[in-house]
This record gives structure tokens, C-alpha cells and sequence, in this order.
């Protein structure tokens, strides 16, 4: 497209070491979005605590909410929709969190089967109230995980793709490049990283512990394009020339 295009080959397994602290000194320059905004469900009069004050008919309607909810994780996605717009109404306060864990494991399902529909509508179908909810599926771990573990190479690649790089790359870069290498060169032993955990996790970190623990290279290959894309953007971004 005209952008000079960094080539990984130029920048040692050590070299992104020396640039750590540039980078967290221009992160702010980069516009990455801050997917922690927004995180919990919103604060004002929409989200009530549950009291006495609510009527037993509506405490009984939470509660088969929630049991259908963590008893059946093969949910239809016309069925999830209805759960989802009756649980907008009616499910407030302390309840959330229980309805939190029980959605993410249909969506965790959902990325260990492929189920492509049901994935895009938690991250894009989900009623206004719970937009946190479809940012906290998208970047959290566990759902990627889910979907290397069941070979889930379309899903593993749309989440990728739709994460920012500080989710996706995390800020460790030496070991972002270090799986680069694994993933481009067949003879590279796929073998353990010593992540450093001062850095945080990653998208990147947590498709390779499944690759290593699989014994799966396709798993890594499947987002390295993602991978040198991230960090080509990323270095072109605070001026880092080959």
C-alpha cells in the first residue's frame, strides 16, 4: 500500500528489548483502544441492586434465568437471543456476575465447536446493555484458548484480527518474535517460552502454550501473518526503521 514494510528478519530476538521503554512512552501516541473502558455493565439507574424491594415473581424469573443459563451450554441462538434481551430487562446487581461466567461458558463452547454464528452475535449482537460483555468475551483468553483446543483455525483468526494489539501482542515483543520464528520456520523447535509475566499476558502467549502443550505448529502459523502485521504496524508507528 505504498508503507514501507518492516521486515522481522532486520530485528534480532534481543533488539525489541532496547525499544521496551519506548514504547510505553508513546502507547498513548498509537490510539489503541483502551478495551478496559466500559468493562463492567453500566452505573447508573439501569443497573439496580437486587432488594426486598423486588417483587418474588421477579427474583424467580433470575433465578430460572440463571439455571437455564448454566445447565444448558448447547443453547440454541435463537434461544440465546431471547435469554440475552429478557436478561437486559430484568437482571441487575449482584446477579451479573453469575450471569457473566455462565455466558462466557456458551461462548467458550461456542469457540471449541466453531459455531461462527453464535460467536458474532456475543461480539456483535449482544442488546446495548451488554456491550461490556462482548468486549470481555473477545479479549479475554480463554476463548481463543478454547478455540485451539478444538482445532478452531476460522475462529482462532477472527479473534485475532478484531483485538488490538496490546491484547494480541501484549507488550513482551521478544516474545511475540521469538514465536514468529517458530511459526515461519518449520525446523524451529516449538518448544516453551519463558514469558515474562511483568508484562502481562497475550493472544500470543496463550495460542502458543496451547500449541506446545498440543504439539500443534498450525496453531502458531494460523495467526503469524496477524503477528508480523502487529508488530510492522507497531514499529512503524514510534519511528523504528530496519
Amino acid at each position: 500500500m505504498g508503507s514501507k514494510k518492516i521486515g522481522t528478519e532486520k530485528l534480532s530476538y534481543g533488539s525489541c528489548t532496547r525499544i521496551r521503554v519506548l514504547i510505553f512512552l508513546v502507547w498513548d501516541k498509537l490510539k489503541v483502544v483502551n478495551f478496559y473502558n466500559g468493562w463492567f455493565p453500566p452505573t447508573d439507574g439501569r443497573r439496580q441492586k437486587i432488594t426486598e424491594k423486588n417483587s418474588p415473581s421477579e427474583r424467580q424469573n433470575t433465578m430460572k434465568s440463571e439455571q437455564s443459563f448454566s445447565t444448558d451450554n448447547d443453547i440454541s441462538l435463537e434461544n440465546l437471543r431471547a435469554h440475552f434481551e429478557e436478561a437486559a430487562k430484568s437482571l441487575r446487581g449482584a446477579a451479573l456476575g453469575q450471569f457473566q461466567r455462565n455466558a462466557k461458558q456458551v461462548f467458550c463452547q461456542a469457540c471449541y465447536e466453531g459455531d461462527i454464528e453464535k460467536i458474532m452475535y456475543f461480539l456483535e449482537g449482544l442488546p446495548t446493555y451488554f456491550d461490556w460483555l462482548s468486549r470481555d468475551c473477545l479479549n479475554d483468553y480463554k476463548g481463543i484458548s478454547w478455540a485451539c483446543f478444538g482445532k478452531q483455525f476460522d475462529v482462532i483468526q477472527l479473534l485475532a484480527l478484531r483485538q488490538g494489539p496490546d491484547v494480541f501482542l501484549g507488550f513482551d515483543f521478544d516474545v511475540a518474535l521469538e514465536v514468529l520464528h517458530q511459526a515461519r520456520d518449520e525446523h524451529a523447535p516449538l518448544q516453551h517460552i519463558a514469558f515474562d509475566e511483568w508484562h502481562g499476558r497475550s493472544t500470543v502467549e496463550a495460542v502458543h502454550k496451547v500449541a506446545v502443550r498440543e504439539n500443534d505448529r498450525r496453531l502458531i502459523v494460523s495467526i503469524a501473518d496477524v503477528i508480523e502485521e502487529n508488530l510492522d504496524r507497531l514499529f512503524e508507528q514510534i519511528g523504528v526503521s530496519g
